[in-house]
């Protein structure tokens, strides 16, 4: 994730890998190092699926269970920013008229796209 400068990563369906189930953040990967160590080698967690340590914080309240929102790519920028402002939801994947996923929005980019439409220069 780091070495791609992502944020997140999307967990597909085993049944359709076009199907966002999850996502890892890199705040989930963090989490691992303030875990019990006795813990997660007794649950051999760093040997499981990464779908079943994240469903593992959402268990434990480390995260929110669904931390994303699903939009086709004909949604409206009013239905974007719905989506982006419902409770503790920071990306948006958007797909095809097919299901496809085409992409990812975030509340970074959300921002941002607002700064430079109100006049504000992105330096980065």
């Amino acid at each position: 994730m780091e070495r791609q400068n992502f944020s997140a990563v999307p967990i597909a369906s085993e049944k359709d890998v076009d199907k966002v189930v999850q996502i890892v953040t890199v705040r989930d990967v963090s989490a691992l190092f303030y875990m019990d160590r006795e813990a997660l080698a007794e649950n051999d967690t760093i040997n499981q699926p990464v779908r079943r340590y994240v469903d593992f914080l959402a268990a434990n309240h480390f995260r929110p269970r669904q931390p994303f929102s699903i939009l086709a790519s004909s949604a409206s920028l009013h239905d974007m920013v719905e989506a982006i402002c419902s409770p503790r939801k920071e990306r948006i994947f958007v797909t095809s008229a097919a299901g496809k996923i085409e992409g990812m929005l975030t509340l970074s980019d959300m921002v941002w796209f607002f700064a430079e439409e109100l006049g504000f220069s992105h330096k980065t």
